[in-house]
């Protein structure tokens, strides 16, 4: 039954992008500090998409976006982990372009551990491959950016996502990393 949820909660971002709404795609960077590197990949729609335009002809954005997120990072000599999580998002817009949103993902978190080893009832000593931990994420997050649109004409925005990890499983009760995003997102359709 938990397999398909996950389908389900992962087809669903994908079957809303196909319908006619604004879509746009993004990649950047993600980790838990310089040293932690990793690469973040998602793909989002608007479901509900709002402008206003002020007396003095200012015109602000408000969306309500869900998408999916895909990814990694390596954490040296302690682990490497790979996630997967469904995301719904807010996003304001001003009409200069400058942008803050409020984010919440949760999904699944795959970590592999380096250098395992078992040893069998004789005392050989071998190689683990793919040890590791299952765990479930929550990561709620503030986004700060720039849509690149408004001014320059290109459907590009740039942003910068600090992140809180909540992990559930592996260690006693919950572990919680701060994480960094920061890339770029380009829009694949516009229909406002």
């Amino acid at each position: 039954m938990k397999f398909f949820i996950w389908i389900g909660l992962i087809a669903l971002p994908l079957y809303a992008c196909a319908q006619q709404k604004s879509t746009s795609l993004q990649i950047g960077y993600l980790g838990g500090q310089i040293t932690h590197p990793g690469i973040n990949l998602g793909i989002s729609q608007s479901f509900f998409d709002k402008s206003v335009t002020k007396d003095n002809g200012k015109t602000h954005r408000h969306e309500f976006r869900y998408g999916v997120k895909l990814g990694g990072f390596y954490h040296h000599n302690m682990h490497t982990g790979i996630l997967l999580a469904p995301e719904a998002s807010w996003l304001f817009t001003k009409h200069k372009g400058s942008q803050i949103g409020f984010h919440i993902a949760s999904g699944y978190l795959r970590t592999f551990i380096p250098k395992t080893f078992t040893v069998d009832e004789g005392g050989n000593i071998s190689r683990s491959s793919l040890t590791g931990n299952n765990r479930f994420i929550i990561m709620p997050s503030v986004r700060f950016g720039k849509d690149l649109s408004k001014k320059q004409d290109l459907p590009i925005a740039w942003y910068i996502q600090p992140t809180l990890m909540w992990q559930y499983g592996g260690f006693n009760g919950t572990t919680k990393y701060f994480l960094l995003e920061a890339g770029i997102t380009y829009q694949l359709s516009n229909n406002q």
